[in-house]
């Protein structure tokens, strides 16, 4: 049975996030599926999405409760802030160059944290959007893996990224400038699944509030991570 619905379909979910005709791309595709079946990624997607139906294929009720709790919603939406900010500062066409390369550095490495950081938090998180932002996100990573490999960045086979710091150093700016400077480029790319992660965490967020025991209306996220803090 087809199961069509207008905010969410298996296509979406599961598809490429640039398909070209280049014989190297599906390869990279491959790749980068590879990784989040390795990873359960692609399982715990899949839960998701055949968890909104019962089994005659119709739309199960909302009872506005979050995927994830007020811990993951927060982990989630500040990692990705982070790394949203580390992606865009790295926009500057002008920065890159030989003179600079110590700050360029800095701010590689800090992208690499943030990345790593959101891949851990996206993996504990249940929340549709956070995880098909995340492997659209691996996906991408998976398709530069090469050209990151030539200014010392290298993906391990859990998705986690690592730099290195003399092969950096001694790598070509103009390498560093095409992977993440400007609106095309695979930083820009990261920066928009960040976005769209930390956003789908705020409408989990807002879900939470419902009426509490004494019958007023309150947010159960907010006073839950209260208490965590």
């Amino acid at each position: 049975m087809t199961v069509n619905n207008s905010n969410l379909n298996i296509g979406s979910l599961m598809g490429s996030m640039n398909r070209t005709s280049s014989p190297m791309s599906g390869i990279y595709e491959n790749l980068g599926q590879a990784k989040m079946i390795a990873g359960g990624g692609y399982h715990k997607l899949l839960s998701n999405y055949y968890k909104q139906y019962n089994k005659e294929g119709e739309a199960k009720t909302n009872n506005s409760t979050s995927a994830d709790d007020a811990k993951t919603i927060e982990r989630v939406k500040s990692s990705a802030d982070e790394l949203s900010k580390a992606a865009e500062s790295l926009r500057g066409e002008k920065q890159y160059s030989k003179d600079n390369m110590d700050e360029l550095y800095k701010k590689v490495s800090a992208y690499v944290d943030a990345y790593n950081d959101t891949v851990d938090v996206a993996d504990d998180s249940n929340t549709k959007g956070v995880l098909s932002a995340g492997s659209k996100m691996v996906k991408s990573t998976a398709a530069n893996e090469s050209m990151l490999s030539k200014v010392g960045i290298s993906v391990d086979s859990k998705n986690k990224l690592s730099i290195d710091k003399e092969k950096f150093m001694a790598a070509d700016v103009n390498t560093m400038k095409t992977l993440f400077a400007g609106s095309g480029s695979y930083g820009y790319q990261t920066k928009l699944q960040a976005s769209m992660m930390k956003n789908a965490e705020e409408v989990e967020a807002k879900k939470t509030a419902t009426y509490n025991a004494d019958g007023k209306y309150g947010n159960n996220y907010a006073s839950s991570y209260n208490d965590y803090i």
